[in-house]
């Protein structure tokens, strides 16, 4: 079953990026948030589809992307439900990075696929990490330092793209102690992701070179 969805991983990858792209081509708007907010919200579950291993799973995987759709939509339109989103958030992402691994670990050969989805499996880390800290700065505002005016979304994508490959040009700064933590594990989970991805592929390219 895995085989045979492998071909789903560019276009997993282009809804990610569109989905990271998109408000800070167009602009800051109602319209943009609710397109990016289903653009994120098809690519994380399309990941999570593609190795689950029955219908069973999958109705669960379509039933919580659609409660985070939908109670994230109602936080944008002002209803008090932050915590509901967030807690969809949280769930939707790690079972998607879960998925996203699990797929990647369970291929022998190493081939454009491979490398797409391991692309795909670093763009999703550096967007999880966007949206934890939106979470952390809407739960407690001040967290991080940012410039007066910033599209949120935009800005966090960006912290986070820097923290994950550990540039750190400093232009924004996590200022509360969570907000540090969790920049300091990103940086590690980058490296680590890298080592461990690269690692994995080019040894199951050495295996398939000898059999």
């Amino acid at each position: 079953m895995l085989n045979e969805l492998t071909h789903k991983w560019s276009g997993l990858l282009l809804l990610l990026v569109l989905a990271i792209l998109l408000e800070a081509q167009i602009g800051s708007s109602f319209f943009t948030e609710v397109l990016t907010l289903s653009l994120f919200t098809l690519s994380l579950a399309g990941s999570m589809l593609l190795s689950q291993p029955n219908n069973g799973w999958r109705t669960a995987t379509l039933l919580i992307a659609g409660l985070w759709y939908v109670t994230s939509l109602a936080t944008m339109m002002g209803a008090p439900l932050k915590a509901g989103s967030a807690i969809f958030a949280v769930i939707l992402i790690l079972g998607s990075l879960r998925a996203t691994f699990r797929t990647l670990m369970s291929y022998k050969k190493p081939n454009v696929e491979v490398l797409l989805g391991a692309i795909y499996g670093y763009v999703l880390l550096i967007a999880a990490w966007a949206v934890l800290y939106l979470q952390i700065e809407r739960s407690a505002p001040g967290s991080f330092n940012l410039a007066e005016g910033a599209d949120f979304w935009s800005s966090f994508v960006y912290f986070s793209a820097v923290t994950m490959t550990t540039l750190g040009y400093g232009d924004v700064l996590p200022v509360s102690s969570i907000a540090r933590v969790m920049a300091a594990f990103e940086a590690i989970v980058g490296v680590l992701y890298i080592a461990v991805m690269v690692g994995g592929i080019v040894g199951s390219y050495q295996s398939s070179e000898q059999e």
